[in-house]
């Protein structure tokens, strides 16, 4: 299969999966309540302090809210697919931005491969993107952003980039979600600095800039909005919030449990690129993965600042999506380090890959006999549209001779 039509299906598998169902589902979970916070914020032309049935809101800042109100300005709707559509466009960038970051240093199929498995992984497909209207991916994509600006501008040792950029990302993370914001950028600059041994410059002009920067957004913010409301409730509540994502608050036997069941979580989470995780396992395939700069950036990153969710007591899916592209990429890279390391294996999933494609449209074909869900919008024509991708997959994998390998 040549990589431009590997590219054009997917990218058309993304829109009809990811856009065409979103005024289907009601908003459930934490989206009707970010989407009433912005419409409050909107009627009541009150945009520094967030309201709740004419309560002051101290559980989030407001950025996320800000962002909604755009968009429900821009389309003058307020419908469910306008509540979802800022995380899925965040959702869009991250995948995009994970393969700009990977194509940087690696070859373009496993560049793709990589956005492949976040963009389709489990959680991400069957939670996150369906139920969009939550803060977590437009969060995640500022986390990501922040992180990528430390390591692309510390390769290119453009310092003040650096700071100013991964500090402003900081300022607008807080803005979106208060405190977490803060550990990924210190836990992140220590791990790096002290790594590649330029701690020193932790100390100098470039990051107590970035740090003024930090302190000049979120101060002015919390300045406005200590004009109409008592800002250290603001404060206090942002610290509970942060508290009741970690460990903190939680009694040490259910932290210990909860940690215990996290990387099998994480396995399902994850897949279907956790299973090519098992290469690992190998270390052949370890070296060659991590012979790579940016896929130890990529380690160093998980390990410095996933035991905060790790070890919370309470680990909830939806708090650790920054995570998932760096997730994702390595998975990516051990995937093709590992087919091509273990040749009859590779041939095995692909032949086994080939024969699932049949079960495709059968398997859709088996929604006729739901008769709950006929009822939907142009159920029939949608189902049609879904069946033809489905044919369109089956035919391209069976005319290929190594699906992966011939991009």
């Amino acid at each position: 299969m040549r990589e431009k039509h590997l590219l054009l299906l997917l990218l058309l598998l993304a829109a009809v999966v990811f856009l065409g169902w979103q005024n289907v589902v009601e908003l459930r979970g934490e989206e009707p309540r970010r989407a009433v916070v912005s419409m409050e914020m909107l009627f009541s032309r009150s945009f520094v302090v967030p309201q709740l049935n004419g309560w002051t809101y101290y559980n989030k800042p407001p950025l996320f809210n800000w962002v909604l109100i755009l968009f429900f300005q821009l389309f003058q709707r307020f419908d469910e697919w306008v509540v979802r559509l800022p995380s899925l466009l965040s959702c869009f960038a991250i995948a995009g931005g994970q393969f700009w970051m990977m194509r940087r240093y690696y070859d373009r199929r496993t560049a793709l491969l990589g956005a492949f498995f976040f963009l389709f992984g489990a959680e991400i497909l069957l939670y996150a993107t369906p139920f969009s209207g939550e803060i977590d991916l437009f969060f995640s994509l500022l986390i990501c952003l922040q992180v990528w600006s430390i390591y692309y501008f510390f390769e290119k040792k453009q310092y003040w980039a650096l700071f100013l950029l991964s500090y402003l990302f900081t300022a607008l993370g807080v803005l979106t979600k208060g405190l977490p914001a803060l550990p990924f950028q210190a836990f992140t600059l220590l791990a790096l600095f002290v790594w590649k041994g330029r701690w020193k410059m932790l100390f100098g002009i470039q990051h107590i800039s970035g740090i003024l920067l930090l302190a000049l957004i979120v101060g002015t913010y919390l300045w406005a909005f200590n004009q109409e409301a008592a800002v250290w409730l603001f404060i206090v509540r942002q610290y509970k919030e942060a508290a009741q994502r970690t460990g903190l608050e939680n009694q040490w036997f259910s932290v210990l449990l909860g940690a215990g069941l996290v990387p099998l979580e994480l396995l399902k989470l994850l897949l279907p690129g956790s299973l090519f995780g098992l290469f690992l396992l190998s270390k052949r395939v370890r070296q060659a993965v991590f012979s790579s700069d940016f896929a130890r950036f990529s380690l160093l990153f998980i390990l410095v600042n996933f035991p905060l969710y790790w070890f919370s007591g309470d680990f909830k899916p939806r708090y650790v999506y920054m995570f998932f592209p760096f997730f994702s990429g390595l998975f990516a890279v051990a995937a093709v380090q590992g087919l091509e390391a273990f040749q009859k294996t590779g041939k095995g999933i692909f032949i086994f890959w080939k024969r699932l494609t049949l079960l495709f449209p059968i398997a859709l074909l088996s929604l006729l006999l739901i008769s709950e869900i006929q009822g939907l919008p142009n159920f029939f024509l949608r189902l049609g549209f879904l069946l033809l991708l489905a044919v369109l997959v089956a035919v391209l994998a069976w005319q290929s001779k190594w699906w992966l390998w011939s991009v």
